[in-house]
């Protein structure tokens, strides 16, 4: 099974969030979150990132074999099933973070 990072995108109206498998500032390996916006700028239509948090940890019944790709698609997958709302939440979680770094 290939792994598709599209399945780990979510994109609406300018921004777009994807999930992803990395490692928190202790070396540990976790789920986290990035949030960008789409940005026009004259002719070219630029990406930049709002933020990058860690959202979850790995399942540690879901055993790491020779292919990590396989083995990401399982966690990332697990993560979503158990994690319904994921969407919802990370956009009311934007909604905080643009209204924090707006005020100042």
């Amino acid at each position: 099974m290939v792994m598709n990072p599209l399945d780990w995108t979510h994109a609406w109206d300018d921004n777009e969030m994807m999930m992803y498998i990395g490692k928190d500032e202790e070396g540990r390996e976790k789920i986290f979150m990035q949030v960008s916006r789409f940005v026009e700028n004259g002719q070219a239509r630029q990406q930049e990132i709002l933020y990058d948090r860690e959202i979850g940890w790995l399942n540690p019944e879901i055993i790491r074999g020779v292919d990590r790709d396989a083995w990401e698609e399982k966690q990332l997958r697990w993560f979503l099933d158990t994690h319904p709302d994921l969407v919802e939440r990370e956009k009311a979680f934007l909604k905080e973070w643009e209204k924090q770094n707006s005020e100042g």
